[in-house]
């Protein structure tokens, strides 16, 4: 699949994140690491890859990242959690559900 991940279409996803997780912009894309924060990003991230199928240094580069190793550990992390959490597997459904929704698709 060729990549999506513009920064209209990664803003998309990020306006969605910042709706189901209650974070603002700034805390998304700030380095700061409390689990909520980094919840979010892990989140933002996994549907960047799945759904956008933005590579690693593309989705680095929409967070605000300088290297991409952190999203990919962040993806794998991602695809997990929302394996064994129902709440996380529920929010990252909504997220989906909310960029598709504004992408048209």
């Amino acid at each position: 699949m060729a990549s999506t991940c513009t920064p209209g279409n990664a803003s998309a996803v990020l306006d969605a994140v910042q709706a189901i997780c209650n974070i603002t912009r700034e805390e998304l894309l700030s380095y700061e690491k409390p689990s909520s924060f980094v919840y979010a990003r892990t989140l933002a991230s996994l549907v960047m890859r799945d759904e956008l199928g933005g590579s690693y240094p593309e989705i680095a580069q929409q967070l605000g990242r300088l290297n991409h190793q952190g999203v990919m550990g962040m993806v794998k992390r991602g695809r997990i959690l929302v394996q064994q959490d129902e709440t996380a597997k529920a929010q990252h459904s909504r997220i989906v559900e909310l960029v598709l929704r504004r992408l048209d698709r």
